[in-house]
């Protein structure tokens, strides 16, 4: 009997306890682990959030500053709000165009007195003056569109009298290269507020539920401070931001408890909880790069490629080129057959491109009727860059079958700039394809033209 008795204390001292203890570290470990990898994945996904909220704001504002510069160097703006101002015109195109084309709540001309010569509000003139609807801080955006550097554009984010709001100031000029002098100046300015509807739209566009604007002096992980020209913290943007750690500790704790009565169940079930914790956040990457309605790669996607792409031709890489189009027709085809049929249009005219282009190439969504497409197939050779643009034209072109049994037609103009030839920046290639399309538009819908063609086709001819 005590021979049996000092057996089992020798087994419990020599061998139990050693194996409990290292149960108990394992356990103690894995605890940890899952305790810094939900850590992790929380403060990725924070993150991720916090840039998806400041690229969205940045190309917010950069899609209204290039629409205030179109707008500043238009010929016909310059007449009818500088030389000879027309109200009547001001109304068409300044202030119900800006608003039900472009979705901007406020337009603005201020004249070298620094007075409003005109200002609109939702698409209707109003006699505010430039205090009234944007309190301070627009100095420095107008600032910025005057400097050297500015390009005659520039945008920011100000407090309006709508709230928080995106702002673009543009100098109106006969051209690109005219420089007015300072006392007979006139700007327009342009003001998107940060309301329910732009920031459903940027729901719409990006994984952040529940986006609204919060005080300035809001904290926490998923809040991005809203920060004026001259460093002024306006406002915040706070949203219901993902925690997937949360959920991962969920489901870890209570297996973890179960592991002190079966162990290898733990094992088991951990793998379990990595694969699926790398699918969560598979689909979480997915959509935060990929256009929700067509699944084409967004304008996160698109300018992550555009970087590497520019990083290898560095490096004696491939060269390649940028294709910048729209639709022509489509908003007719919203308008007459519902929304539904024009996301039919758009899916369509998306899969028509992702099957003339090579699998290394690129075919993305910016917003809207808009795509922009990376492409290495053309080699860089214009002559086969232009013909797949045909290609693409003539893709577009062919009758699309909506629900209603009825067949919508709409067209494009694509606009192309090479790297290296034009720019090995990414933003400038994007611009310059960009600066095509609209030169192919104002030249004649339906064609493709290279960014070092632009002036050619739009100069007057002698």
């Amino acid at each position: 009997m005590i021979a049996s008795q000092k057996a089992y204390t020798h087994l419990v001292r020599r061998v139990l306890l050693p194996m409990i203890g290292l149960v108990a570290l394992l356990l103690v470990g894995l605890l940890a682990a899952v305790w810094v990898v939900a850590a992790h994945q929380t403060s990725a996904a924070e993150g991720e959030e916090l840039r998806l909220v400041r690229s969205a704001l940045a190309m917010r504002g950069e899609y209204m500053r290039k629409i205030a510069l179109d707008y500043g160097t238009w010929e016909e703006a310059y007449q009818n709000l500088v030389t000879e101002p027309d109200l009547a015109w001001s109304d068409e195109n300044i202030g119900f165009w800006s608003s039900s084309h472009y979705g901007f709540d406020m337009a603005l001309v201020v004249g070298p007195d620094g007075k409003a010569d005109y200002t609109a509000d939702h698409g209707e003139r109003v006699s505010s003056s430039v205090s009234t609807m944007l309190p301070e801080g627009v100095d420095a955006v107008v600032r910025a569109a005057i400097s050297p550097t500015g390009e005659g554009a520039a945008s920011g984010l100000l407090q309006s009298a709508a709230g928080p709001a995106i702002v673009a100031a543009a100098i109106i000029r006969r051209n690109e290269n005219d420089q007015p002098a300072e006392a007979g100046r006139h700007v327009l300015i342009l003001v998107d507020a940060l309301d329910e509807r732009t920031l459903t739209q940027f729901e719409r566009a990006y994984p952040l539920a529940h986006l609204r604007v919060a005080p300035a002096s809001a904290a926490g992980p998923a809040v991005a401070p809203i920060v004026d020209p001259d460093g002024r913290t306006i406002a915040s943007l706070a949203w219901d931001g993902e925690r997937p750690g949360d959920d991962l500790l969920r489901v870890a704790i209570p297996i973890w408890l179960a592991v002190a009565v079966a162990f290898a169940l733990l094992i088991w079930t951990g793998i379990g909880q990595v694969r699926s914790s790398a699918r969560i956040v598979a689909a979480s990457v997915h959509r935060a790069t990929h256009d929700a309605l067509t699944d084409l790669p967004n304008r996160v996607l698109l300018f992550e490629r555009l970087d590497t792409a520019a990083r290898a031709l560095g490096e004696g890489g491939a060269p390649f080129a940028i294709a910048y189009l729209d639709l022509a027709g489509y908003t007719a085809v919203n308008a007459r057959h519902g929304h539904a049929e024009g996301d039919k249009v758009l899916c369509t005219v998306a899969a028509r491109l992702r099957e003339l282009v090579a699998e290394r190439d690129t075919v993305a969504r910016l917003g809207g009727d808009e795509f922009a497409l990376l492409l290495f197939s053309g080699r860089g050779d214009r002559g086969r860059l232009n013909a797949l643009a045909r290609r693409f034209i003539a893709a577009i072109e062919k009758p699309i079958a909506l629900g209603s049994g009825q067949e919508a037609f709409v067209s494009a103009t694509v606009g192309l700039s090479l790297a290296p030839g034009d720019s090995t920046d990414p933003l400038i290639l994007l611009r310059q394809a960009d600066e095509a399309l609209y030169a192919g538009k104002r030249a004649g819908k339906r064609r493709a033209l290279f960014h070092d063609a632009v002036e050619r086709v739009l100069a007057p001819a002698a």
